[in-house]
Formats: C-alpha cells, sequence, structure tokens
C-alpha cells in the first residue's frame, strides 16, 4: 500500500600521496601540469625528492629551501610544487600571484609556452554544463582527496553533476555506484579544502539513540544555506524489515537525500535516502505516513567506501551540543545538482 519516496525536488590528484591521506590539488591545468611532469624525460634535481618528502611530513621550512632553488634552475617539478604551496600558504603567505607565476613558468618549460605575464586559462570549476537543472540532492565529504557520499537515487540519469557548498563549487563525476543500497561516490574535479566528515569507530547504530541529519532541502524554496533537524533512530530496519535502511524521526524533505547522519558525538552513522507516503503520492490521504524518514545503514557506507579504497576518519566517544554537531556539518555537507 505504501512505497519509500525517494525523489528529488526539482527547481533543485593530487600532487602528493600517502597511504591514509593526501593534500588534495585542483585538476585542470593543475592536473595537467602534473601528468605532464611524470612522463618528462630528463634527470631531476638531486635535492627534488628531499624537497618532496619535507613538504609531505609539514617541514615546509626546509621544503622551501630546497624546493625554491630548484624552481630557479628551471625544474618544472619544483615549480609546480612551489605554485602549490603558495596557493595553499604551506610555509610562505598565500598569493596568487606568485602561485601563477610558478605554474605558468612549470607549464612553459614543459610544453613550450611563451612565458607571459597573461593569466593561464584554467577549466572553470564553477562552470554550468549543458541541459538544465532536474533536480537537487544532498552530498557530504569522506575525504581530502574530494570524494562525496550521496544517494545513487540523486545522480541517477544525470548528464552532469555540479557540487556547491558556500563559495565552493565544482564539477564532479561518479566513480562507484551501489543501486541496491542506494548509495553513490563522487569525485570532485577541484576538491575543496576543508575537513571531511568523521565516521563511529562502533557504527552499529542504537534504537532511540538521538541524531542530527544536515542538508540542502527544497531548494528554490526554503533558504538556501545547509539546514540541519534532530531526531532519534526509531527503528533498525526499513518498511517491511528492510535491512538495508534505518528508520528516523528527524524530518526529511525533497533535497535532503544523501545528506549525513550524525550520532551525538558528531559521528556518521547513516546517509539520509527518503520518507514514507502513500502510492497515490497525496499524504493527506494517509497523514500518519508524514514524518517517517529512512537512511542507509552505515555497514554498507562502509562496504561502498572501503571497496573504492576511500580511507575515512573515525573519531572519539564525547557528546558534542547540538550547536557544535551543526557547525561540522556544515563545512562537509554538500548540494548536489544534477543536470540533463
Amino acid at each position: 500500500m505504501f512505497d519509500i519516496y525517494f525523489r528529488v525536488f526539482a527547481s533543485s590528484r593530487e600532487i602528493f600521496s600517502s597511504s591514509n591521506r593526501s593534500p588534495a590539488s585542483p585538476h585542470g591545468v593543475y592536473t595537467v601540469t602534473v601528468l605532464l611532469i611524470s612522463i618528462c624525460s630528463g634527470v631531476a634535481a638531486a635535492g627534488y625528492r628531499d624537497g618532496m618528502t619535507a613538504l609531505r611530513g609539514g617541514d615546509y621550512a626546509n621544503a622551501l629551501t630546497v624546493l625554491r632553488p630548484l624552481a630557479e634552475e628551471g625544474d618544472a617539478r619544483a615549480q609546480n610544487a612551489l605554485a602549490y604551496m603558495y596557493q595553499r600558504g604551506l610555509g610562505v603567505p598565500k598569493d596568487p600571484r606568485l602561485e601563477q607565476h610558478w605554474r605558468r613558468r612549470a607549464i612553459a618549460g614543459l610544453v613550450g609556452e611563451r612565458k607571459t605575464d597573461q593569466p593561464v586559462q584554467r577549466r572553470s570549476a564553477a562552470r554550468t554544463p549543458p541541459g538544465r537543472v532536474a533536480g537537487t540532492g544532498s552530498g557530504f565529504l569522506v575525504d581530502r582527496r574530494g570524494s562525496v557520499v550521496t544517494n545513487h537515487h540523486v545522480v541517477k540519469g544525470c548528464s552532469a553533476l555540479r557540487i556547491q557548498s558556500g563559495k565552493d563549487v565544482s564539477m564532479a563525476r561518479i566513480i562507484r555506484a551501489e543501486p541496491a543500497s542506494d548509495l553513490a561516490l563522487l569525485r570532485l574535479d577541484n576538491p575543496f579544502d576543508r575537513n571531511p566528515a568523521v565516521f563511529r569507530a562502533q557504527m552499529s547504530p542504537s534504537l532511540g539513540e538521538p541524531v542530527l541529519i544536515a542538508g540542502y532541502p527544497l531548494q528554490g524554496l526554503l533558504s538556501p544555506e545547509v539546514h540541519v533537524a534532530s531526531g532519534i533512530v526509531s527503528a533498525l530496519a526499513g518498511p517491511n524489515g528492510n535491512r538495508r535502511l534505518l528508520q528516523i524521526s528527524a524530518p526529511v524533505q525533497p533535497g535532503s537525500s544523501g545528506g549525513p547522519v550524525l550520532d551525538a558525538g558528531g559521528r556518521v552513522i547513516g546517509v539520509v535516502s527518503g520518507t514514507l507516503r502513500p502510492k497515490d503520492g497525496n499524504p493527506a490521504s494517509a497523514p500518519w505516513t508524514q514524518g517517517v524518514s529512512f537512511a542507509v545503514r552505515p555497514e554498507h557506507l562502509i562496504e561502498l567506501l572501503t571497496a573504492a579504497g576511500i580511507h575515512y576518519r573515525t573519531g572519539g566517544v564525547e557528546i558534542l551540543a547540538t550547536q557544535a554537531l551543526a557547525a561540522a556539518a556544515q563545512r562537509y555537507t554538500l548540494l548536489i545538482e544534477c543536470f540533463k
């Protein structure tokens, strides 16, 4: 008689790598530079490896001492690394002018471009894709590389995906999908410089435990910033005993799908998925279904991340005030626009 209502509200690499976390680097010209550097022949300057080791280890002063002379001598890899340091403010003040200067020199040395004071033309992260916005949903960052979790139904059939949070905007692509669990993993073209979500080490939710959800519901009708709502875990299964879902009492509206479900310590324990509604589409015919919301259980979320090789953060056991939970969620919860 009833079904789960999954609908998005319409009118709504890195330069460095390590075993767990990697500083984000924009794509576009930056990725082209890194790729060209990686295939370029020639003997690298002897100190480059030491400089990069220092940079990865956070010893920015030593990295600058080693890399700057190499960059001035024309080592394109060192020039690219120096540009990264000026972009992020690592051991030097953030300076877009010097970032552009070293980026241009790196590209010019690799592809023979004429050195010029004109800015490098980058692919715009905020470009408007062809088509129209067919709907919106929510998602959240899970690592510093720009990996984003959302619902599969939010991104299914989209010709392009644009992700926003405050002034940060980037296109994204689907890198893994699990329709059976209604989950999808995206990758931002231009990773945002912000901390990702934290997960609970012991993932299994408890009946009755308090939760907070975050997302971007009813875009074009409600205010455009992140919205939060609180509730409890109402049941440990979904409709008809579906063990892939949790039932939560926090109200879910169209556009909330894909947002995080947080425990009292601000750790992710699920993914907002949908609500219960009458099959005839008219809530007035069964008003008691209003407020019956569901989330994907954390086990399936962890399976998705593990299969994709995503290294996620786990947190402690402290209890946070609701305001602190909301502030944390605001930093990593994202608006997803689906173009068709």
